[in-house]
């Protein structure tokens, strides 16, 4: 009778063995989850504002200097440097305990930048004594001033899929690049986002590892600030980063010093990390003029959305958008190693 009433159980055993396992893997899958929503809270919530006007680092003592299109009275500014002190997330690695070997890696790109610029002398300097020759169509430049209107679009902060991958459907559109600014610790989350900027042909750039201001880190973070998110996006493009944009425009002479890059940053903020609205965002895009770097971030889908409206805009107008490397090259202004780059037309003295 025993061994009758065990048979019968059996079914029922097996059935809340099966139903533990279960409600164990839904609360693993919840756990994996909320962890990596998380992540993109706190950068969301972060106050990322990367523009911090000339009044605000002259009152940090910082020598870099910001011109935005529309600076910001220095009330404004203050409060924007209380919100920075409140809001910023600290990432739990310490890049500053990591000892890299003297400038190793530093030097290595310095050299690859100078090697670049060495092969291309030599191909100029290579036919004969006294001969001329003019560059066949294919090596010509495919833009025309004459024409169009060129700008760059650039985003700060990511990868961030939600935004990214819809942005990068409607630069397809138009036929359009941008140049992504990328955050190293948020690579990894988003390893899929990333491939698909390098896949779409727009630039990557190197945003930090953790959004420090450069300018307070020791010599060995600094390095380990650059070069670890170098890292990160090779390890899933292929593609060593040749430019840098420093965390909220924050730089001096011993940032400039330590890394041998351009150092990108803007001559036109649209505010979105502060505006917040979509209408507005889109009234600061519109507001641009040829030869700008247009300063966003893709943390916020009012910012996707202000680019909906604007891209058709300013297409109809003329406008093209390329990528900060391109725009330099249209413009014949040269990206200068350990060197400060607002934005051609400014550089030009165009406006």
């Amino acid at each position: 009778m025993d061994k009758e009433n065990q048979k019968r159980n059996i079914p029922k055993i097996l059935a809340f063995v099966f139903s533990g396992l279960l409600v164990s893997a839904v609360i693993i899958l919840f756990l994996l989850n909320s962890q990596k929503t998380k992540n993109t809270a706190e950068f969301v919530t972060q106050d990322t504002s990367d523009s911090i006007s000339e009044n605000n680092l002259n009152q940090t003592g910082q020598q870099g200097k910001i011109d935005p299109t529309d600076e910001q009275d220095s009330s404004n500014g203050q409060q924007q440097n209380n919100n920075l002190d409140d809001n910023t997330v600290h990432s739990t690695i310490d890049l500053s305990s990591i000892n890299h070997e003297k400038n190793k890696k530093t030097e290595k790109a310095e050299k690859t930048i100078s090697e670049s610029d060495s092969d291309s002398e030599d191909s100029d300097t290579s036919d004969s004594e006294g001969e001329t020759t003019e560059p066949s169509t294919s090596e010509k430049s495919i833009y025309s001033l004459a024409d169009y209107n060129y700008i760059a679009l650039t985003f700060d902060d990511g990868p961030y899929d939600e935004v990214d991958l819809e942005i990068l459907d409607l630069l397809n559109e138009y036929n359009a690049h941008a140049t992504f600014f990328l955050v190293g610790s948020r690579i990894d989350y988003y390893q899929d986002t990333v491939k698909a900027i390098a896949e779409q042909g727009s630039e990557i750039a190197n945003h930090s590892f953790n959004h420090p201001d450069l300018t307070t880190l020791s010599h060995e973070a600094l390095l380990a600030e650059i070069n670890l998110t170098n890292e990160k996006i090779k390890e899933y493009t292929g593609i060593t980063p040749t430019m840098i944009r420093p965390p909220y425009g924050a730089y001096n002479d011993s940032v400039l010093e330590a890394l041998p890059y351009p150092h990108i940053i803007w001559n036109h903020d649209t505010e979105d990390w502060r505006l917040r609205n979509a209408n507005l965002i889109s009234n600061s895009i519109e507001n641009t003029r040829p030869g700008s770097v247009i300063l966003m971030h893709s943390l916020f889908p009012e910012t996707l959305e202000a680019l909906k409206q604007s891209l058709p805009i300013l297409y109809e107008q003329n406008y093209r958008f390329v990528t900060v490397s391109e725009l330099y090259e249209i413009y014949e202004v040269p990206l200068i190693p350990h060197g400060i780059h607002n934005s051609p037309a400014d550089e030009l003295g165009i406006y």
